[in-house]
Parts: structure tokens; sequence; C-alpha cells
């Protein structure tokens, strides 16, 4: 017996039944990854309500944020989104020179795999973080919106 049609019409629709809905159900198990999404933020907690938490796309499965700072403009732009793992680590391999907050112009690249991970800024540190250093990260958070975005706010008041 042949699925060609040698068989009985209903064992091949119930094949087909059978099929269709173990698809069905594995897709149900597999859930879409969310990640914050923004564009040109100045700060941080622009980009990190609910209102910007976002399903990322089929095959999106990474959370990514770069953070970069101009001294020219004096502005701290952060960029969330959801992105592949290749293209991610790519961007992050293409910055990873320039990721020196020290210097006077920097970009920073961060990857990571869960939902709502990329809460923080880009900030230099590894993808891989323990679960013991998210309050490092946060600190570093309030760091860097304390020195690049007090100064830089300052110096937008002044000109108005």
């Amino acid at each position: 017996m042949g699925i060609s049609g040698s068989g009985p019409p209903s064992l091949h629709l119930l094949v087909l039944q059978v099929i269709t809905l173990h698809l069905a159900l594995l897709s149900g198990r597999v859930s879409s990854l969310s990640c914050y999404h923004c564009t040109n933020e100045m700060t941080n907690i622009h980009c990190v309500d609910d209102f910007n938490l976002q399903a990322c796309e089929t095959g999106m499965d990474t959370c990514q944020t770069i953070t970069s700072y101009s001294d020219v403009s004096e502005k701290l732009t952060i960029l969330k989104s959801c992105t592949t793992n290749v293209s991610c680590h790519l961007q992050r391999q293409e910055y990873e020179t320039s990721c020196n907050v020290v210097t006077s112009d920097w970009v920073c690249v961060y990857c990571c795999h869960n939902d709502k991970c990329n809460i923080h800024i880009a900030s230099g540190c590894s993808a891989s973080l323990s679960p013991s250093k998210p309050s490092l990260i946060q600190i570093l958070d309030r760091v860097f919106i304390s020195f690049l975005i007090i100064p830089a706010s300052r110096h937008i008041l002044a000109e108005t």
C-alpha cells in the first residue's frame, strides 16, 4: 500500500490530519522571543516600558542593543531590536574595538537570547553574564546615564 493512491482515501486523510495536528501542537509549544524596541533614544528609560516590548518575527532569535556616543554631538543613542544571532554577533565583532566608553566616540553592541534580555544599555560587558551580575549592569546603566545624559541635557538646556 503506497501513498500514491493505492490505499483507502480515508487513511490518507487521517494521516494528513494527524500530521497537521502534530505540527499545530509543535508550533504551539514554540513561543516567540520578546525584545525591547526603540530607535535613536537618548535614555534607556524611553526604551524599556511595556509599550516597547514586541514579539520578534519568525527567525529572529536574538535581542540586540546598540549604544553609541558622539563627542561632537554630545549625544548618547540607544537602539534596541530583534535580530538574528549571526547578524548581532557580526555587528558586535565589527564594533568590538570601538566599544571603549572612555574614548570620545564609541559604539557597543549587546546580544542576548531570552525574553526582555535587552533591557540594559550596551556597556561593553560580556554577553554571557551570570545571573549574579544583573545588579552590576543596572549600576552601569545609571552611571552611563548620569555621566553622559546629564551633561548633554545641560548643553541642550543652555542652548534654549
